[in-house]
């Protein structure tokens, strides 16, 4: 292969790669000045599975079709040719002068939160690109972002997975239409609906995503721990701010209705949190170096300063308003517990003078019965002693 030539004009020099259902070869075109370098993609299925063989002839032959109508932008190869020869057939693209970024995110380093932010804005802008023309890639992954040599920006290749946003139609054994979509991304990278065969929008910012937090961390996805709920347990192992934390969390949540819905979403959330930061950073130093400078004259108008220190209050209440809400519930909480305790105490208290009150009638009536009792029996006796003291008298009175 490496002597042939493609359409008489593109010269294969080196060998590039294998993929799925293609090989890749870097080419010179020979019918231009300077004989250019481009990338030659040969349709070279290693399956001989009839379905799967369909298929991937399908994706290849989409692929032309997407990358005609997508590498206008800047951040796509532009196809070049689409050629059929001795019963093969052949994709010609523009070639990427860089790096894939899968060499800059080794296992264990970590990438800055900076360098990570202007990372998500230029894969989110292809991304914002291609929804708009109803492509999903499906294949967002580290070793398919080029970083461009020129001017470091990130270019999208391979859209040999890519589909477009309508029924893919068969015809089933029994003669009814039948709608399919096959499951294709990579381990680590693809949501679980797309493994399912359900890709949408959501399922690219998710890819996207997953790219960020590894850049932060320092740990390949597959490696990366997840909750009871299937969301990734990630923010332990990195050094990032909440605002950015909160943000990746929402890109690759487990259920896609959960994410963001597009990718202009997420670059306006990003957006405010770099017109933030640089504020901030600002007012920081210029705090610093005010402490650090000797205030031997009166102290100058601080109304140019005023925007810089309001947004650093705002920064200060933004991250205590959490802890302030929760210490206020936990002490709303003890008074209530203290509410309760108090009136519990005062009823039982209450309840002991009623028992008491209550055993002191009884103790009362029962003495009061008792001394009935006793008059009573007193009064037995007494009578009729009393009643022959009063005969006798009278007796003697008589005589």
């Amino acid at each position: 292969m490496l002597t042939k030539v493609v359409g008489r004009r593109y010269y294969i020099v080196e060998k590039l790669g294998v993929g799925g259902f293609s090989q890749t070869y870097i080419a010179k075109d020979k019918n231009l000045p300077n004989e250019p370098h481009c990338v030659v993609k040969q349709f070279k299925p290693q399956s001989t599975d009839p379905f799967q063989l369909q298929t991937a002839k399908r994706l290849f032959a989409t692929e032309a079709t997407v990358l005609q109508k997508l590498g206008k932008h800047d951040q796509i190869p532009q196809l070049l040719a689409y050629i059929q020869q001795d019963g093969d057939f052949y994709l010609v693209e523009e070639l990427i002068e860089g790096h894939n970024l899968s060499q800059e995110l080794r296992p264990g380093t970590q990438l800055g939160e900076s360098r990570v932010i202007a990372l998500l804005q230029d894969i989110l802008q292809v991304l914002k690109f291609i929804h708009q023309n109803n492509v999903i890639h499906r294949d967002l992954k580290p070793s398919n972002l080029i970083v461009r040599q020129s001017d470091k920006k990130i270019v999208l290749i391979d859209f040999g997975a890519v589909k477009e946003i309508a029924n893919i139609s068969s015809i089933s054994d029994d003669g009814e239409n039948q709608s399919f979509t096959v499951a294709i991304g990579s381990p680590g990278y693809m949501p679980s609906e797309q493994s399912y065969g359900h890709p949408n929008f959501s399922s690219d910012i998710y890819a996207a995503g997953v790219i960020a937090i590894q850049a932060l961390t320092g740990i390949q996805p597959i490696l990366i721990s997840r909750d009871y709920n299937h969301e990734f347990v990630w923010c332990q192992q990195a050094k990032v701010s909440n605002r950015l934390k909160n943000i990746l969390n929402k890109m690759v949540r487990y259920h896609s209705d959960q994410r963001y819905q597009s990718a202009t979403e997420v670059l306006e959330d990003l957006e405010k949190l770099t017109n933030f930061t640089p504020a901030l950073s600002r007012t920081r130093q210029t705090i610093k170096e005010k402490k650090s400078t000797p205030r031997l004259d009166p102290l100058p108008s601080r109304k140019p300063l005023s925007r810089s220190i309001s947004l650093l209050e705002m920064e200060e209440k933004f991250d205590c308003l959490e802890s302030k809400n929760n210490r206020q519930r936990k002490q709303n909480n003890l008074l209530e517990m203290e509410e309760k305790f108090d009136s519990k105490q005062s009823k039982n208290n209450r309840q002991r003078k009623q028992n008491n009150l209550l055993e002191m009638e009884e103790k009362f009536d029962s003495k009061q019965s008792k001394n009935k009792q006793v008059e009573e029996q007193i009064t037995h006796v007494i009578q009729p002693n009393i009643s022959k003291k009063i005969l006798l008298h009278k007796l003697q009175f008589d005589l």
